[in-house]
């Protein structure tokens, strides 16, 4: 049992530790003759004081406690956390309502100036400020198609001359001509007209990249040397290339040269032509194989 020091109250509840009348911190209760009052009645009888004690007991608080301004603060803060949180959700709403409006008027000046197609399931951005007719739209297609046709045909005209086949049998015909004038040339000791056969650069038997005058010097040394010069082809081979523009013949060639020296043999002569301005020169020459020398 506890006892209050300041109104004797008395409570049978050990775990109270201040009086419910007037706040005093409550004591251990000697054994005496008052009425002790229960936790949860609703009379308190103090004994040894007169009732009108009672109704206005003397309130002492030497601890400082004060009941009321505890009742006081547990009533304001469940307001004050309902108050941030229903400030809270009003934010969050707005923030969403603004977050919707700008995102509306977004696709609202997006899909402004687009409309449906004649499926209804593609948009495609207006080019004119009226809207088409169908008869428009096919009048528009039919002017397109007629005004483009030329051009494909002039395509397809150009695409026929570009891949014209080559005249390999020609090509075979004009490179042998060009081989026997060679050979002519030499026959006749005409030294300007045999190098009209050359180009500016020759793969010169082992000597690649020889300049057209490193190849006449090397020949005006037979051209003076001999005063007589035969020459015999056989086997004339010709082989074009895919586009046409270069050939390569293969041929024996057989010769006598009479003058000062004497010279003699037959060889199988390899010779690489490249037309030039309408023309077949030589770019290559050199001797695949040896039949005999004199």
């Amino acid at each position: 049992m506890k006892q209050c020091p300041t109104c004797q109250s008395q409570y049978t509840d050990d775990t109270l530790q201040f009086c419910l009348q007037d706040g005093s911190p409550l004591q251990t209760a000697p054994n005496s003759q008052a009425k002790t009052l229960d936790y949860g009645e609703q009379e308190t009888v103090v004994a040894g004081r007169q009732s009108n004690q009672i109704n206005a007991p003397h309130v002492t608080n030497p601890t400082g406690w004060n009941p009321n301004q505890h009742q006081s603060n547990a009533a304001i803060s469940p307001t004050g956390k309902s108050s941030n949180a229903s400030f809270a959700v009003f934010l969050t709403v707005f923030v969403m309502l603004l977050l919707f409006s700008f995102v509306g008027i977004g696709a609202w000046l997006y899909f402004r100036g687009a409309t449906p197609d004649d499926k209804g399931n593609l948009f495609i951005t207006k080019s004119t400020p009226y809207p088409e007719t169908q008869s428009n739209k096919s009048t528009t297609a039919n002017t397109t198609s007629s005004k483009s046709t030329p051009a494909t045909t002039s395509s397809n005209a150009n695409t026929t001359t570009n891949t014209a086949p080559v005249d390999t049998e020609q090509i075979k015909r004009d490179v042998s001509q060009r081989v026997i004038s060679w050979k002519s040339a030499a026959e006749s000791l005409n030294l300007d007209s045999y190098m009209s056969h050359y180009g500016g650069t020759v793969d010169y038997y082992n000597k690649r990249g020889a300049s057209q005058s490193f190849v006449r010097a090397d020949k005006q040394k037979a051209f003076t040397t001999y005063n007589s010069i035969k020459i015999t082809l056989g086997n004339i081979t010709v082989s074009p290339d895919a586009a046409g523009e270069t050939a390569t013949a293969v041929f024996d060639k057989e010769w006598v040269f009479q003058g000062a020296k004497y010279s003699a043999g037959k060889v199988q002569t390899q010779l690489k032509l490249k037309k030039v301005g309408g023309q077949w020169q030589i770019t290559g020459e050199r001797d695949l194989k040896v039949y005999y020398t004199e």
